[in-house]
This record gives C-alpha cells, structure tokens and sequence, in this order.
C-alpha cells in the first residue's frame, strides 16, 4: 500500500484521478487493517501533529479487469 501527499490530484470528468508532484511512502501491514489504523499510521510516517489536518481518499482496485471502489 502507498500513501501519497503533497502535490495535488486532478480529477477528469469520468472521476479517475492523476497525481500531480505528489510523493509515496510505502507501507506494510502484517494483518488486514483497518481504515482507523491505516490514517493513523499514515499520520506517523508523515510525522503529522495534532493540529495538523489531513484528507483521506482511497481507491480499492478488485479483480481484473479492475473494478474500482472509491
């Protein structure tokens, strides 16, 4: 899994995203996590603080050809 920030993102008129200046952290989990566990580990590795706000948005690619979930 990635986390990407900085940058902006662009959407086109059919909802599919680029990221534009945008950098990625990976990261691993050992279990299936949470969507709780997974903002808050990417508050560690931005090394975010409490007044600091943060914007989650996913996409979750199934199957092939994908089907995608946002």
């Amino acid at each position: 899994m990635g986390i990407y920030h900085g940058g902006t993102l662009e959407r086109d008129r059919y909802g599919y995203v680029e990221f534009i200046d945008m950098h990625s952290v990976p990261v691993l989990f050992d279990e299936k996590s949470s969507f709780s566990e997974l903002v808050g580990r990417a508050w560690e590795e931005l090394y975010c603080h409490e007044d600091d706000a943060m914007v989650a948005e996913g996409v979750l690619h199934l199957g092939c050809p994908p089907n995608l979930l946002r």
